[in-house]
């Protein structure tokens, strides 16, 4: 059961990264790496419309289902832009701090509180919207998902590991 919830959040990630990203016009910080289509998102994670897709590929839902994935995600998505821009905005205060000013460590505890209500905030929404897709899937469904979610980690995965050379006893290439 937490394989299939970690499956469903995962994927549920991964249709939501985009949200932001979509609503900046599709131009993210690598303009190479975005497609016609949309592309990859920020931090290489796919728009919600293209996970939608691929997860109705991978489950074969027909197209009422998958309209009804993609009216969960995009129901979210306001809120998650919103979340997004809280972040940045408390990650351009953090980065705009004096650290010569007295009261230095006093502001920045309070934006590393705020950046906690901020991620808070996110897990939140997010486990509410892996409910949300939890919830419309069936078992089988869930632990297909679940199948093909472990098999991108084990894959990326062991292309983080090959990528660390001091995870290895072999030198860097």
């Amino acid at each position: 059961m937490k394989t299939t919830a970690s499956a469903v959040l995962l994927a549920a990630t991964f249709l939501i990264t985009g949200s932001a990203f979509a609503a900046n016009g599709g131009q993210g910080p690598h303009r190479g790496m975005h497609g016609p289509g949309g592309g990859m998102a920020m931090h290489g994670m796919q728009d919600p419309a293209l996970m939608v897709r691929h997860i109705s590929r991978w489950l074969e839902l027909d197209d009422s289902r998958t309209q009804e994935l993609t009216n969960l995600v995009m129901a979210a998505r306001p809120q998650m832009i919103a979340l997004r821009e809280k972040a940045r905005e408390n990650r351009s205060a953090i980065a705009g701090l004096d650290t010569d000013a007295r009261d230095y460590p006093d502001r920045l505890q309070g934006l590393a509180a705020k950046n906690g209500e901020i991620a808070t905030e996110m897990t939140v929404l997010m486990g509410q919207l892996r409910a949300d897709i939890h919830s419309r899937l069936t078992a089988e469904e869930r632990q297909k998902l679940a199948d093909r979610t472990q098999g991108m980690q084990q894959h990326g995965a062991k292309r983080f590991s090959k990528g660390c050379p001091e995870q290895h006893d072999e030198e860097p290439r």
